[in-house]
């Protein structure tokens, strides 16, 4: 009778660790399945990054260029003489030291005085009548 009741207990103990493992192996599938899901998320977004980083570097490369078109324009038209509002941007820029290429001959520009002009032309029609 011990016997019996010592196999029924043993027959029970392996019932439940048969049972314990079945759902410890659904659980692991369930687990694994995430895992494998999580991987490809993490894959996807890594992509992601690689592009925008790629894109970034993009961006300032075009910034770099940008840049450096602008201080060939500026250095342009200080060459060229024209100071309008230069001043400010030379001084926010920082670029007081940047030097165009000198001209060595400017145009000379002289006082315009109109009214001194019509009066030499009227003397002289006067004098032509």
């Amino acid at each position: 009778m011990q016997a019996i009741a010592a196999r029924s207990n043993m027959k029970q103990h392996l019932d439940d660790a048969g049972s314990a493992l079945k759902e410890s192996e659904r659980i692991n599938f369930q687990l694994e399945g995430k895992l494998d899901d999580m991987k490809k998320e993490v894959e996807r977004y890594r992509s992601k990054h690689d592009e925008m980083f790629n894109s970034v570097s993009s961006l300032n490369k075009r910034i770099e260029e940008l840049e450096s078109h602008k201080l060939h324009l500026l250095e342009k038209l200080k060459g060229q003489g024209d100071k309008a509002g230069l001043d400010y941007i030379v001084k926010t820029q920082g670029l007081e030291n940047v030097r165009g290429k000198e001209l060595s001959e400017r145009v000379q520009v002289e006082d315009y005085n109109p009214e001194s002009k019509r009066s030499t032309h009227r003397s002289k029609e006067d004098g032509d009548k």
